[in-house]
């Protein structure tokens, strides 16, 4: 990061000896601070006179992109150093009950950790929460909403839902090559409001439904995730909740070619003129967290 202020402030300067005085560093240790950059970089970030310096094209476009970074550092450091201070009250949640689970309430810990002024209530609940009727900060979704004009959204996490099943089921069991052996196997499916899911697959870059024949249907995710991993059966689940198990072996992806629908994990909260500090303070702990792992 000192690298890019350092050039940020010569860019601005124009003057290698103006840069070193507001930085307080010799003109030499500037000049080398930028010739490292643009050796990392591999392009010229300057054209150097011995009368001017001026922005390359290609400097012109990094100048833009360092600015922000700084402007968006600069303004974290102030929220944390504001939340310091003042942070407090209680701050309601609300949360889709497995991915809240396997997700949210890992990191809510470390937030609670790091802002002990702050409480925490908690409330599980699948579907759109209406935020203008509930008395809830935020609420974390995986539905689309309906009507979003009296709410702030923001994506904070993208997923794919993946076809999978256990190992020793794919031993005992015709190999699944296409999307037509399907039949041929036993299915574990998701009900929701009533209805069985409809799996989404990918076929020379167009999308198709396609409604399996279940032999179990279940509206709980994580039972037909117990399910898989006791070797009964194929499912279609979310990448978030079964990666793990394909990390560790005890579930395997079948048709990755076939993965369809990228989808994205929302929070949502009021649209105000000022959205509360725990509220941002909260948003952006998230995005910090979940920033690492993408699940696509």
């Amino acid at each position: 990061m000192r690298n890019l202020l350092t050039f940020v402030v010569v860019a601005e300067a124009k003057s290698f000896t103006i840069a070193a005085r507001k930085l307080n560093l010799t003109r030499s240790s500037i000049s080398k601070i930028i010739s490292r950059l643009e050796k990392q970089l591999n392009i010229m970030l300057f054209r150097r006179t011995t009368r001017y310096l001026k922005l390359t094209t290609e400097g012109e476009v990094f100048f833009k992109y360092c600015k922000r970074a700084i402007n968006e550092m600069n303004n974290a450091e102030l929220l944390l150093n504001e939340s310091k201070n003042v942070l407090d009250g209680t701050l309601k949640i609300s949360l889709p009950i497995i991915y809240g689970r396997y997700r949210v309430i890992p990191i809510i810990k470390k937030f609670i950790d790091e802002f002990p002024k702050i409480k925490i209530e908690i409330y599980f609940k699948d579907g759109v929460v209406d935020l203008a009727f509930s008395e809830y900060d935020i609420s974390i979704s995986t539905e689309e909403l309906n009507d979003s004009s009296n709410l702030m959204c923001r994506g904070i996490e993208n997923y794919s839902m993946l076809l999978c099943a256990s190992p020793e089921y794919l031993k005992r069991n015709k190999e699944v090559k296409s999307i037509d052996d399907l039949s041929k196997h036993k299915i574990i499916n998701y009900i929701q409001s009533g209805a069985p899911l409809r799996w989404r697959f990918k076929n020379n870059n167009k999308s198709h439904e396609y409604l399996p024949n279940a032999g179990i249907l279940m509206d709980d995710m994580q039972s037909i995730l117990d399910l898989l991993i006791d070797n009964n059966g194929v499912g279609w689940l979310p990448s978030w909740l079964v990666h793990p198990y394909l990390e560790n072996g005890n579930l395997v992806e079948l048709l990755p070619c076939s993965r369809c629908d990228i989808s994205s994990i929302k929070m949502i909260w009021g649209k105000n003129s000022h959205t509360p500090l725990k509220v941002r303070l909260f948003l952006d702990y998230i995005i910090k967290e979940l920033y690492e792992e993408s699940f696509i």
